[in-house]
């Protein structure tokens, strides 16, 4: 009689049994040596919470610094702009008898045209690394502060016209015959102005807002802008003050205290040009 021989077909032929067999499993995919299965990582509802609330702490503290990193870079880039303003105003004055241009008059050069003026910001183009298209001015940044709120407006900067109060009729100036020059204002940051008052080319229209004349047109002056009595240099462009271009061609900040009597008559000695 033949000897019955029991097969366990649960068990695949040749595999390891006893004490000695490792047992595979799987637990989500993953694949574990061992019986205890492995858990894969991931954030639970509480978790990803606290994250959000930490990167929007994070934004809150970094946010107003980076507010006024960004300032700071529109104030340098600003006055290194009137620097180079003041190298040209200082190599056209070495071509012109010593001499600068200051308002908009339509004083002329000696042997110009009616049409060719001594506005400024025409006068020093020859001696900037920019250049202009047909007389429109959108492609010169270097009149420009990028604080300036209107960006279409190209000339951001006002010039020194100043003539005891009447209508600036100045002309050109010998820097000769200016008596301390280096506490006295040549450019300075442009109060805001409204989009119809938008200049981009040399024969606009109304480029006498840009002169500085009377005190009313100062930083220190309550008169709010407008075009003719009101206030023409910004009170608040760079924090409390504007950035000036002064006549010995160094840039200087200016705080502005229009409540400050006497910061009001400094303000004036600045822009009064004596001979």
């Amino acid at each position: 009689m033949k000897k019955s021989v029991a097969v366990d077909w649960g068990r695949p032929v040749g595999a390891v049994t006893g004490p000695h067999r490792v047992r595979m499993r799987s637990w989500k995919g993953v694949a574990t040596m061992s019986g205890t299965p492995r858990k894969t990582a991931g954030f639970t509802l509480i978790e990803l919470l606290v994250v959000i609330a930490i990167i929007a702490l994070l934004m809150g503290i970094l946010m107003p610094a980076l507010s006024k990193a960004r300032k700071q870079a529109w104030s340098v880039t600003c006055g290194s702009n009137l620097k180079q303003v003041g190298v040209a105003a200082n190599l056209f004055a070495q071509d012109h008898e010593g001499k600068i241009p200051r308002a908009d008059d339509l004083k002329l050069l000696s042997g110009h045209t009616h049409e060719e003026t001594t506005r400024w910001f025409k006068a020093f183009m020859p001696y900037l690394a920019q250049s202009v298209v047909n007389g429109d001015y959108r492609n010169v940044n270097i009149y420009r502060c990028p604080a300036y709120p209107e960006k279409r407006q190209t000339l951001n900067f006002a010039v020194n016209g100043w003539k005891d109060g009447s209508v600036p009729v100045v002309g050109l100036t010998r820097l000769l015959d200016i008596k301390q020059q280096g506490e006295r204002i040549y450019l300075a940051d442009f109060e805001d102005c409204t989009p119809e008052n938008v200049v981009t080319k040399e024969t606009d229209g109304g480029l006498m807002r840009a002169d500085v004349f009377i005190p009313n047109h100062l930083g220190a002056s309550n008169v709010p802008y407008s075009t003719w009595a009101g206030r023409r240099i910004a009170q608040k462009r760079h924090r409390e003050g504007y950035n000036a271009l002064f006549l010995d061609w160094h840039v200087t900040y200016v705080k502005v205290d229009p409540d400050d009597p006497e910061f009001k008559r400094q303000e004036i000695r600045m822009w009064r040009i004596s001979k």
